[in-house]
């Protein structure tokens, strides 16, 4: 098509044109989760000032997802009956290719806020044309599980003077968390491909009885800007047709037919659904984690006078201990090419050793809260406190994963084993920090509040990406390999920010409208905290000989992880008789959210605004219904991978509606 290269100043793209092969992919997925959960507790009267309370509870959660994926695709200008239905695409070399098509994308053009495609000579809506390759895979897609046991004990002592109560008490947390690795090739993958002979193949037959509508009508209509999500030109630049839609075809009729014409050892259970591999392997990217805490505090609870003002609050420490192990698995490998030329890694699962790795660590966090009543309707409020934040268990893997393992198709040794990323660092630090905040609070009426609040945070470490060499065995041959993880540094860094709220209730207009009012909350944040990505950003590198050297990055740092720098909720309210009506706006600036398999990964979630409304009505005092809509305006969501500018996907969810009735007994 010729369209003009359009890219922003960090190098985003906004506009290309390439030659690429077209896909069809069909999914069919299913998730079983279970939770299993229990606990008891106790209080005892020991006397007339002392209480005694303890807890135990136990919570198991496995979540299970299974997906078959087909992929079919374009190849030598082919319709099913091998007909050659569109010409050949010219490289930018000059030279051509049969098995592409040209096509332009459009990021962000003509007032979109997503993606809008160009083809020439190709009508994506058409199933003859995706006439070759016929991948299936059958994967287990995820197999985590979290178990969790924990004790709690607590003593209250009252006491006469300054210091009303005195309380201590310890708890006690066992997690145990394991995840095998999803979608992985050789281990939790079944995957072929099937005949795709013109007109008599497997494929043919396939995508004949398999074909299906499109699940939806106006498919991404509403951030399109009124363009087609699609559109076919000719030779010349005319449009040909146009669509939101492109052809689909049904998951579980294909692996069917494909299976039963061109037999390659895929089972079924009785439901017509495939049997996928189970999480009951050993692999080297596997996670198995155990992490057990202490933890033990002592507060003094005080309300009295500071000179002739009321003051009231706390004093206390806390003493927290943390152990964590962490077992992964390394063995050889060995490499295997497909007929297109594919390359997949296998793990020699007789060959696996176990190796563990882990952290121990015990902190004390002291903390003081402090209320004061200067007037009657004018509170201050006053805290200093030690806390600490502990790394997610999915980012405490010991495990690796290649290129090849995953989806990223390769086709030599080198681009496969070259690098690896790991699948945590069970050596991460708690991430510590000593918190200030400070606030004041004015009630001028019972209608009333208005509430200003400054916070500061001083982090006591940071993260930093960093690859060290290894080596892994492939088909007998020693392969250096970069394995890049994060791991936690001793930079510090801070937060600062400032909330403010207001509510007000109109109960001096006359009925019906005495039940109108509103409440405002905005908070204001800033930091210096850096997080580099795994791939792109600064890598600091461990030489042979223990010292170290840090590469540029090619992309900014990100900020810490969900931080927003500007946060609003409104809401506006209406109250009368049983009936309480109720509608929310929500923004939130854009900021940094993990990936879950590859945490070191940087994507940023842009701006959103949302409105939300609620309605109940109490029937009486055991009896509420409830109604609840949300994202009511269809307001998407956009993720940018690497740059903040650099676009990576758009979701859609519309708008959803909750009813609810709720009893209390």
């Amino acid at each position: 098509p010729g369209f003009d290269l359009i890219y922003t100043d960090s190098g985003a793209l906004r506009q290309f044109t390439n030659e690429q092969r077209i896909e069809a992919v069909s999914e069919y997925l299913e998730r079983d989760e279970e939770y299993y959960g229990g606990g008891f507790s106790i209080e005892v009267q020991a006397s007339d000032r002392l209480t005694l309370s303890a807890d135990a509870s136990y919570s198991r959660t496995q979540r299970i997802e299974e997906a078959v994926q087909v992929r079919f695709r374009t190849e030598d200008n082919e319709d099913i009956t091998g007909a050659a239905v569109w010409p050949n695409a010219v490289e930018s070399d000059g030279s051509s290719t049969n098995d592409r098509v040209e096509t332009a994308v459009q990021i962000f053009q003509n007032g979109s806020e997503g993606l809008n495609f160009v083809t020439q000579n190709f009508d994506v809506t058409n199933h003859d044309l995706f006439a070759n390759d016929p991948r299936v895979r059958a994967d287990l897609e995820q197999d985590r599980f979290n178990e969790i046991y924990a004790f709690r004990g607590d003593a209250s002592y009252e006491m006469d003077g300054f210091f009303s109560n005195l309380q201590a008490g310890f708890r006690y947390q066992e997690l145990k968390y394991r995840d095998v690795p999803g979608a992985s090739r050789g281990t939790s993958r079944f995957e072929n491909t099937y005949n795709d002979t013109d007109g008599t193949g497997a494929l043919a037959a396939a995508n004949e009885q398999c074909r299906t509508s499109f699940p939806e009508s106006g498919f991404l209509s509403s951030v399109s800007g009124q363009n087609p999500l699609i559109t076919n030109v000719d030779d010349n630049g005319n449009v040909i047709s146009s669509s939101n839609s492109w052809a689909t075809f049904d998951a579980l009729c294909i692996v069917q037919v494909l299976e039963q014409l061109d037999p390659s050892g895929l089972e079924f259970d009785d439901d017509g659904i495939p049997i996928y591999p189970t999480g009951d392997f050993e692999s080297i990217q596997n996670t198995n984690l155990t992490e057990k805490t202490w933890a033990g505090y002592v507060q003094a609870n005080f309300d009295g006078e500071w000179g002739s003002t009321p003051v009231r609050g706390n004093v206390g420490l806390r003493v927290v201990n943390t152990k964590v192990r962490s077992t992964g698995f390394r063995g050889t490998l060995t490499a295997s090419f497909n007929s297109d030329g594919e390359l997949s890694i296998i793990e020699d699962t007789d060959s696996l050793v176990t190796v563990t790795g882990g952290n121990s660590y015990t902190e004390f966090l002291p903390s003081a809260n402090l209320v004061a009543e200067f007037e009657p309707d004018l509170l201050g409020r006053f805290a200093v406190y030690r806390s600490l934040s502990r790394p997610d268990p999915s980012d405490m893997s010991f495990g690796r994963t290649f290129n090849a393992l995953v989806d990223d198709e390769v086709t030599s040794i080198a681009e496969a084993i070259g690098t690896a990323n790991a699948t945590g660092n069970p050596f991460l630090e708690p991430l510590l920090s000593w918190n200030v905040d400070a606030g004041l609070e004015w009630y001028p009426n019972e209608d009333t509040i208005l509430a200003f609040n400054a916070y500061y945070k001083s982090f006591n470490g940071g993260f930093e990406t960093v690859g060290q060499n290894e080596i892994f065995i492939v088909d007998g041959q020693e392969l250096n390999t970069l394995v890049t993880t994060t791991q936690t540094t001793n930079d510090t860094s801070r937060i600062y920010g400032i909330e403010v709220t207001a509510a007000h209730r109109f109960s001096y207009l006359p009925q019906p409208l005495d039940g109108l009012g509103f409440k405002l909350s905005y908070n204001y944040a800033d930091s210096n905290f850096e997080f580099e990505d795994d791939s792109l950003g600064a890598i600091t590198t461990v030489n042979p000989d223990g010292s170290t050297s840090t590469s540029n990055g090619l992309i900014p740092p990100s900020n810490l992880f969900g931080f927003s720098k500007h946060v609003l909720s409104a809401q506006l309210y209406y109250e009368i008789g049983d009936f309480d009506f109720q509608g929310v706006y929500k923004h939130r600036s854009d900021y940094f959210q993990q990936f879950v398999s590859t945490p070191g990964r940087v994507r940023y979630v842009d701006d959103v605004g949302v409105f939300e409304a609620r309605l109940s009505y109490s029937l009486n005092r055991n009896v509420k219904f409830t109604l609840e809509g949300i994202n009511l305006f269809n307001e998407p969501r956009k993720n940018f991978r690497g740059a903040p500018d650099d676009f990576g996907a758009i979701q859609v969810y519309g708008p959803r509606y909750f009813a609810g009735v709720r009893f209390k007994f």
